[in-house]
């Protein structure tokens, strides 16, 4: 069992630092979009931009310039919470309406303290902070469940020293 949980921990380590040294934070932090057009990240979907709570659930992540400034914002169901990637805010809370939610950070600031999913586009979503500042956050895939119990015939190796 410790196997598999090390292994996850790795899988979703190295998924983490792809999205995080990609190109798709070329941006900046807070929101901050490159002027050059060809930067920005091809979109999916449609760019309708209308936000429904549903399409909210999971984990959206923000990676930035700064590793203070990088952070997950995750919503499950009526919890909405953010998780920093190194010394960045980490803040609870809920929704309070279709695309709105408040959080309270551990820290006490108030930058964070509520927010309003504004727009999404294929998995590009874009959030403005009661700041003023806009995040855009990038959607993230988990991998894949490693099977919970092998096949019988899965033919097993033959470990024995030999």
């Amino acid at each position: 069992m410790r196997g598999v949980l090390r292994l996850c921990g790795a899988v979703g380590a190295g998924t983490l630092a792809t999205v995080l040294f990609s190109g798709r934070g070329a941006g900046g932090g807070h929101g901050e979009r490159a002027d050059d057009a060809s930067s920005a990240p091809e979109r999916s979907g449609t760019d309708s931009g209308a936000v429904s709570r549903e399409e909210l659930q999971g984990d959206w992540i923000h990676p930035a310039a700064d590793p203070r400034e990088a952070m997950t914002l995750a919503f499950d169901g009526q919890e909405v919470r953010t998780i920093p990637v190194a010394d960045g805010p980490a803040c609870t809370g809920g929704m309070t309406g279709d695309t709105s939610f408040t959080l309270k950070c551990r820290r006490g600031g108030t930058d964070y303290g509520s927010g309003r999913a504004e727009s999404l586009a294929g998995d590009i979503l874009e959030v403005t902070w009661r700041s003023g500042r806009t995040t855009t956050f990038t959607k993230v895939v988990a991998p894949p469940s490693p099977p919970r119990t092998a096949a019988a015939d899965t033919p097993v190796p033959d470990l024995s020293p030999g």
